[in-house]
Order: structure tokens, then C-alpha cells, then sequence
């Protein structure tokens, strides 16, 4: 049997680590932050700013994060991995990262965002599983934010044959599939 739990990427890497799962898809992480996890990376994902068609940030061809925080944001909370980096970005510009409604799934933030109520800054390839043709994704380069996604494994055990295959499929479809991007205007 496969069994898939979705949790925040602390959640997940613990369960690897005490052996309730296999392996996790994972946010990557510094492995000093993690030694009994070995990360092998799968892809890059570069976050994109989402905006319902008619808000003002739409016509700016990149706004910044100054740009962002003038406006309510719905975000993750502060135990997802994105959470982490979007306060570090604002950090890092001064600014204090202040999302003005959380929520615990991705698909409630494009919710939020497509009812007008707030902006988001999601990882693309979260574009790819939604009709988004009534939202802008716009690219967000200058911000530095991407992450990495990792395939997670505990150092000190082997997996089943099962499991191995899955991974194997896992890996062949992201080559496959490659990169694209999904960003758009209308």
C-alpha cells in the first residue's frame, strides 16, 4: 500500500526521521539542519506574486516587496517552509512581514486572492493544478525567492522495493515534465 500524508515540511522530515513514512517530498534544507536526513534534490520552483486581474500591482511589471506589503496578503503559517522565506525576503528589505489572513492550504489562499480579499506569493507549479485564467502571476526574479524540493530519506535505512520504484517514478516524471512557466497577464 502507499500511503500519502500531506504536512508541513517540519512534520514531514520528523516522520522520515522516526520512520512513520519512507520518504517525504520536502522543501530542500541545509543538511547540517537535518544529519540523520539524506536530501537528494529534484527541482527548483520559483515563487510568483498572485493577484486577481484588476489590482493595482498588475500594472507594475515587478513590484517589490515595499510594492507587496501595501497591500493585504494571505499567507502560510509560520510553520511552512514558504512562511520562513517570505520573512526572511522582507527582512532582508527591512520590512516586517505581516500577512493580513493565514491559512493552512494553498488552495484556500488562491481562493482568498480570487475573491479580491487579498494578494499571495505562491510557488508556481501550484499554477499548473488550477484554472487561474481570472488571476496575474507575476514573476517575482529580484526577490530571490525559489525554492528547492527534495526527495527525503532517513540516512540509516534502506527502503523497500516499492518504495524505490515510486521514487523512480517520481524522479522520471519531473525530467519529463521539465520546467515551465505559467506566469501570465491577461
Amino acid at each position: 500500500d502507499i500511503i500519502i500524508r500531506d504536512d508541513f515540511f517540519g512534520q514531514a522530515l520528523e516522520r522520515v526521521a522516526v520512520g512513520d513514512v519512507d520518504f517525504a517530498l520536502s522543501p530542500s534544507v541545509d543538511p547540517s539542519r537535518v544529519p540523520h536526513i539524506q536530501m537528494e534534490h529534484l527541482l527548483t520552483e520559483d515563487m510568483v506574486l498572485l493577484l486577481p486581474v484588476d489590482h493595482p500591482l498588475t500594472q507594475m511589471r515587478e513590484p517589490g516587496l515595499k510594492d507587496i506589503a501595501d497591500h493585504a496578503i494571505v499567507s502560510m503559517p509560520a510553520q511552512a517552509a514558504i512562511r520562513a522565506q517570505l520573512d526572511q525576503a522582507f527582512a532582508s528589505e527591512g520590512l516586517t512581514f505581516t500577512p493580513a489572513m493565514e491559512t493552512m492550504h494553498a488552495l484556500s489562499s488562491i481562493a482568498i486572492v480570487k475573491a479580491g480579499l487579498a494578494v499571495a506569493i505562491v510557488p508556481e507549479g501550484l499554477l499548473k493544478l488550477l484554472d487561474h485564467r481570472d488571476l496575474v502571476a507575476l514573476p517575482v526574479p529580484h526577490l530571490r525567492l525559489g525554492r528547492g524540493i527534495s526527495i527525503a530519506t532517513a540516512k540509516d535505512r534502506s527502503l523497500p522495493p516499492v518504495v524505490n520504484a515510486f521514487i523512480n517514478v517520481i524522479r522520471h516524471s519531473v525530467k519529463t515534465n521539465g520546467k515551465s512557466s505559467p506566469c501570465s497577464r491577461p
